[in-house]
């Protein structure tokens, strides 16, 4: 019965959709399988997990899109039957500028789109390239709880551009030790964009937030500033476009007693400091990065570096090898190295990962084969 309400719902939703000539966009992706360690005589299997036990087998993104492209709204949370009861956290995208031009014919100087809904820490523009897929190097302000920071940006051309992300939320609920209180914060960061194939960004918040180079997230009630540049140089010197090479940098600094969240729980130190640069490219099938990371915290500085070469050679296969070091000053404890076959077909993609890793303080040698659906 319950299958039946959520189709049924589910489809006066689409055409509800389309009667007001609306796109409707599913999109994301699947991804399980296990992992098979050994440590010493110790035998281990397990789910396989991308992070933490917290982390799902699925992603989705609902996103509806008006027709004309003058509004977005994406929706978050997608749990329940979706009927008349459900919530959705969701997100709305206001291209200002466009509407303008369309419905009363004036045409602005620059390009504005607002943005507002279940957004709490709101992520600043940034030049860096994210060549391990981690996301870790993110500027934002901090809005843990409130969930209501508004955005607005400003673009001119591909020049330039500025973002500006205000959580005024000021209030508190409950009494005792069910009180909860909000505080306001903001988060401003510009984007230049000089050359083709050059670009650079500068960011203030006012409590910031952002990550250390283990994913670990790191706030303050005090101020922040980042920025962030990339150099492609394959591009910028008018390469052929089998060759590839790139050199982007990343810093962040926070101010006053920063908060460092991990899995284990919490921990605060004075100030905070996260740096990161590294080089991208390659030659026709064979690509290769590396990524040398300093995050700073209490004036503790831990120095790690990602490194990985890939070839993609083989029709729908790719094949790389990869060492990674969480910390130089304990080295022997903390690399681990691998490598990766993976073989799409029909829309699925399965990946056989073999790894050493001494993170434990044990050396630990696993097997992951896991299979991944985008859709």
């Amino acid at each position: 019965m319950k299958k039946k309400v959520l189709l049924t719902t589910t489809a006066m939703a689409l055409i509800a959709a389309m009667t007001v000539s609306a796109d409707v966009n599913f999109s994301g992706k699947f991804r399980q399988g296990y992992k098979f360690s050994w440590t010493g005589s110790d035998y281990t299997a397990d789910a396989y997990r991308s992070s933490t036990a917290s982390k799902k087998e699925g992603k989705l993104t609902f996103k509806i899109n008006d027709a004309d492209g003058l509004w977005s709204v994406s929706f978050g949370d997608l749990n329940g039957t979706l009927d008349s009861n459900d919530k959705l956290g969701a997100t709305a995208t206001i291209n200002f500028s466009q509407a303008l031009k369309a419905q009363k014919g004036i045409e602005l100087p620059v390009g504005v789109v607002l943005g507002i809904g279940n957004t709490d820490n709101d992520t600043q523009l940034t030049a860096y390239d994210d060549v391990t897929g981690n996301e870790y190097y993110k500027f934002k302000n901090y809005a843990a709880g409130s969930v209501y920071t508004g955005d607005a940006i400003i673009s001119y051309e591909n020049l330039a551009s500025v973002k500006l992300s205000v959580n005024p939320v000021n209030v508190s609920y409950g009494e005792g030790e069910d009180a909860v209180s909000y505080r306001p914060s903001m988060a401003v960061s510009a984007k230049i964009s000089p050359v083709d194939g050059i670009s650079a960004t500068a960011g203030y918040a006012y409590r910031g937030f952002t990550y250390d180079q283990a994913g670990n997230t790191l706030s303050t009630e005090d101020y922040g500033f980042n920025g962030s540049a990339l150099v492609d140089v394959a591009k910028f010197a008018g390469l052929d476009s089998s060759y590839k090479l790139s050199v982007s940098a990343y810093e962040s600094y926070l101010s006053g007693t920063v908060t460092k969240t991990t899995s284990s729980g919490t921990s605060t130190g004075d100030g905070a400091n996260q740096f990161a640069i590294n080089v991208d490219g390659g030659v026709g099938d064979i690509s290769a990065y590396a990524e040398f990371l300093i995050g700073t915290l209490d004036s503790d500085s831990t120095y790690a570096m990602n490194t990985c070469v890939t070839y993609s050679g083989i029709e729908d296969t790719s094949l790389d090898i990869y060492l990674d070091v969480a910390d130089f000053d304990n080295f022997a404890d903390t690399i681990a190295i691998g490598g990766d076959a993976a073989y799409t077909l029909g829309g699925a993609t399965y990946n056989l990962n073999m790894e050493y890793d001494t993170a434990s303080g044990d050396d630990t040698f696993s097997v992951t084969p896991k299979v991944t659906i985008y859709f």
